[in-house]
């Protein structure tokens, strides 16, 4: 496994004198994760070490979260910075506009499904279904550890029809159980898309730093391969070239990035 001085090693000889595109995960990434989605609060200390890369020179942040869109905005609070939420399928990044899904059907089948998920996992303390409009999220942190392997049998058989169907796709987190439209769409689709986006703007290709810890941030991380630095946060397997170890570690990362963009 590498170490974070490999890492700060790599983004000295990436980002140097380059402009730069900054993709972070939130949960896990810039704040811990939390027991409840909504107890997972962003430090004062990584928020005023955003702000200060979002005043950067040559630096473009990118928050790229599971979260629905507004509720990442709202735990950031942070201007200038990008945001892209649900997986990619929502965005708000200064300068680019992303078309529109067709959603109808797939809000009507998240309907059927939070209830009748809602329905069958009220026998597991703990647990709960968090509607993110265009997602659904079974959150499991909270139960007994050993009720973990049935309540993911239990989603698997409810959403089971829905899959075949091609109604919607289904993951794993990090203790959440995650359902999606069945759309050719994730966190790296949509971080590739930006990048395709501001080069045809710009016209020019900005050094690339995606960090993120959730399996979620794999397809970033696959995405990327060869084009820029990934480093996943925690351990594991991962598509990632580089690890570090927790959030302090990602704090690091972070001064060494503005000071290599204080230096131009």
């Amino acid at each position: 496994m590498t170490q974070i001085s490999d890492a700060l090693d790599a983004l000295k000889d990436h980002v140097a004198g380059r402009e730069m595109a900054l993709f972070l995960d939130y949960d896990g990434t810039l704040a811990p994760i939390a027991q409840r989605p909504e107890k997972a609060v962003l430090a004062c200390a990584m928020r005023s070490l955003l702000q200060d890369l979002a005043a950067a020179p040559a630096c473009r942040v990118c928050v790229v979260s599971g979260r629905a869109l507004a509720d990442i905005k709202e735990l950031i609070g942070v201007g200038n910075i990008g945001y892209v939420g649900n997986h990619g399928f929502e965005m708000d990044v200064p300068d680019f506009v992303l078309g529109n899904f067709d959603l109808a059907r797939t809000g009507e089948v998240l309907g059927l499904l939070k209830e009748e998920i809602g329905k069958a996992i009220s026998f597991f303390e703990g647990a709960f279904v968090e509607d993110k409009g265009i997602t659904l999220s079974v959150h499991y942190r909270l139960v007994r550890p050993r009720s973990e392997g049935p309540i993911k049998r239990l989603l698997e058989d409810i959403t089971k029809p829905f899959v075949a169907r091609g109604e919607v796709r289904v993951s794993l987190g990090k203790k959440v159980f995650e359902i999606k439209p069945l759309i050719d769409w994730d966190k790296g689709r949509a971080v590739v898309w930006l990048l395709g986006e501001h080069q045809k703007a710009c016209g020019t290709v900005p050094a690339v730093v995606y960090i993120g810890d959730d399996r979620t941030d794999e397809d970033a991380f696959e995405a990327l391969t060869g084009r820029g630095i990934t480093i996943k946060v925690g351990e594991g397997a991962t598509a990632a070239e580089y690890h570090v170890k927790d959030q302090n570690e990602v704090i690091v990362l972070l001064k060494a990035i503005l000071d290599l963009r204080g230096k131009g």
